[in-house]
């Protein structure tokens, strides 16, 4: 939501009220404070509880049928982002991978910009964060330019379950004591402007009027009113101030310990999933996580990639001799382009490609879109969202953890078809270390929560 838009909410409520504002009533950092509550809210809090919802819906129905650590590549825009993200997906049997539910875990800021300082010590709540797996596809690799890897995490339906219950059960937590931190703000607000109205005022009868968010669903300032001649007029506006709860369960964000991955690994070992113990450096690091999983037994698969769209902007600027310049996305600057884009591009990109560029790079020139947009065939003919990102359905054999022979033989013919039988035996290497304290029985007791997924290693490897 955009400042006018807040101001025109005020001024709206000004006007039903009767009333004439005959100062500037807020400052400007009341007012940044006001907008950013009021985007959280509606943005992000809303959002968060449908598609906490759906995934409920989903798991009753025995929809969510694997989950898949997901690894954002570094990216170089922003402090927080040099690491890379972890996201955790649930994988459902309803066709459309880019349509399954994955969660992030974030800081929870209280205003637009993110402080590094208390980034690093601890200054801000972790917050979960829920999205298709299309909308986070577009954060990463169409907006960022990053690519995703996708490491299958073995589970059985009672462990995804006890996860789900979990994430309800702290989600829960989370809104009931920003429900309380909110009433007591509001109230501390309305003892505030009582004592601001009774100086203002006197012994003049006064009214204080609160002032709501679009949906009623938050009190985020009161008026100050003095009836004058039969016209109400406000004299000053008392702010609530507005912050952010935190709760043990998810605790404050830390760039270095409690970041998206701790957050991960801490909602994991809650939900009695298997853990090595100790975050060390892997555990800390994003883009080291796929180690700290294979270590917990969580990661026993070689890995799926999501490409960026690096390598289409670079053929892009080959096609259309646009030097690449250090900083600066060239592909912007459409005086740039030749005047035969078109053609270029429609000659030399394949439908893929064609439809990438159509999707994610922004602005177009108009008679490049139009040529492009007229070259596609017919909508029920052209590739889906997931095939033109890439985005794979693996068979649901895959994410099975198998207690029978019959279920590994069937998990490993899937395997060989998805990768070579190279990458099959990298991965068993990096295993050797706890498929060796498998073998010998000396597995830590973290390892053994879920008797099952040892027994899958043993199957799979053994």
């Amino acid at each position: 939501m955009h400042a006018y838009r807040v101001f025109l909410y005020i001024l709206l409520s000004f006007w039903q009220l009767s009333a004439y504002a005959d100062e500037a009533l807020l400052s400007k950092e009341d007012q940044a404070s006001i907008i950013f509550f009021i985007e959280r809210q509606q943005d992000i809090v809303q959002n968060n509880e449908k598609i906490l919802s759906r995934l409920v819906r989903r798991l009753e129905k025995n929809q969510i049928k694997g989950l898949e650590l997901i690894v954002a590549a570094s990216g170089k825009t922003r402090m927080e982002s040099r690491f890379g993200h972890t996201l955790l997906r649930f994988v459902d049997n309803n066709g459309n991978a880019s349509d399954d539910i994955v969660l992030s875990f974030v800081a929870d800021l209280d205003g637009p910009e993110l402080s590094s300082r208390r980034g690093i010590f601890g200054g801000y709540p972790v917050y979960p964060l829920l999205k298709t797996f299309r909308m986070f596809n577009k954060d990463y690799v169409k907006n960022d330019e990053r690519s995703l890897e996708r490491h299958i995490i073995p589970s059985t339906r009672e462990m995804r379950s006890d996860l789900v219950q979990k994430l309800i059960e702290q989600w829960n937590e989370l809104q009931d004591l920003q429900l309380e931190l909110d009433k007591k703000q509001v109230e501390k607000a309305r003892r505030e402007a009582s004592k601001v109205a009774k100086n203002l005022l006197g012994d003049k009868q006064g009214q204080l009027i609160p002032i709501f968010s679009a949906d009623r669903r938050m009190i985020y300032a009161w008026n100050i009113i003095q009836e004058v001649e039969g016209k109400k007029i406000i004299k000053k506006v008392i702010p609530v101030d507005l912050k952010l709860a935190d709760t043990k369960s998810f605790g404050k964000y830390k760039f270095f310990s409690n970041n998206c991955s701790g957050a991960l690994v801490k909602l994991l070992k809650n939900s009695k999933f298997p853990n090595r113990g100790s975050l060390l450096f892997a555990g800390r690091i994003p883009v080291k996580m796929p180690v700290y999983f294979e270590k917990s037994l969580l990661n026993p698969l070689p890995s799926v990639s999501i490409p960026s769209l690096k390598g289409l902007k670079d053929k892009l600027r080959t096609i259309l001799s646009i030097d690449k310049k250090e900083g600066v996305d060239s592909l912007l600057n459409l005086e740039l382009w030749p005047s035969n884009a078109n053609e270029l591009i429609l000659n030399g990109m394949n439908l893929l490609e064609k439809m990438q560029v159509l999707d994610a790079i922004s602005p177009l020139p108009k008679e490049v879109i139009s040529t492009l947009a007229n070259s596609l065939p017919e909508y029920r003919e052209r590739p889906s969202y997931d095939e033109i990102y890439q985005i794979t359905t693996l068979p649901l054999s895959l994410y099975k953890t198998c207690v029978t022979s019959e279920c590994i033989e069937d998990l490993k013919a899937s395997a060989f078809d998805t990768w070579s039988a190279q990458k099959i035996r990298s991965k068993r290497k990096k295993l050797k270390r706890v498929l060796k304290k498998i073998n010998k029985g000396s597995l830590k007791s973290s390892l053994k929560l879920r008797p099952q997924i040892v027994l899958h290693h043993k199957l799979l490897f053994l």
